[in-house]
């Protein structure tokens, strides 16, 4: 009977140390399944992180690139309109220079005297301290028959140059200062432009 027991004793903890074993390696297998799915897990989790990082990476780079173009062009563009009110400045200082009463004078003759078609009489309006210096000049040299379809007038809005009517002021001509300025920058304006393009690059 001992015999019996011992054997029986024997066989249970085989059996026992046989199940314990069996448990130990699924719960070693489980385990280790279970690290294979989390570092798994880790890894996808990484990669979305670092796939986000450098979206937004790129995202930050094309827009700090667009932020830049835009200062760029905002720049070029406050030049520009800078350098086109300094080039209007100094044309209409030029020209309210060069167009003095006796030069508005010589003109107006120029053009009465050349035969232009004045429909209904001519009309020139000056600056009123320009007035009296171009009547002076420019009265003496026409006949009375001229002079007589000729108005003079002085205009708080001219602040050099003139402007002349051949159809008793329903439409004019405008040599102010202003409007010669502005031609004159016009047409220094592409190569302005021009410049500004070669020092933009």
């Amino acid at each position: 009977m001992p015999e019996e027991l011992k054997t029986l004793i024997e066989k249970i903890q085989k059996e026992g140390v046989q199940a314990a074993q069996d448990t130990a390696r699924q719960i070693e297998d489980a385990a280790r399944a279970r690290a294979e799915e989390i570092v798994a897990q880790a890894r996808r989790d990484a990669d979305g992180i670092l796939a986000a990082a450098r979206t937004k990476d790129r995202q930050s780079q094309e827009s700090g690139t667009q932020a830049l173009q835009q200062a760029a062009r905002n720049t070029v563009l406050a030049l520009r309109q800078e350098i086109t009110a300094m080039l209007n400045k100094v044309a209409a200082a030029g020209i309210r220079q060069a167009l003095s009463g006796q030069a508005i004078a010589d003109i107006v003759y120029g053009m009465v005297h050349a035969g232009v078609d004045a429909q209904g009489g001519v009309v020139i309006e000056v600056k009123d301290s320009d007035l009296r210096t171009v009547m002076e000049a420019l009265f003496p040299k026409l006949s009375e028959a001229v002079r007589a379809g000729i108005t003079l007038k002085a205009s708080e809005q001219i602040a050099g140059g003139f402007t002349i009517s051949f159809d008793a002021g329903r439409s004019q001509f405008d040599f102010t200062d202003t409007a010669l300025a502005e031609y004159l920058s016009a047409s220094l304006r592409p190569a302005l432009a021009d410049i500004l393009r070669g020092a933009a690059r």
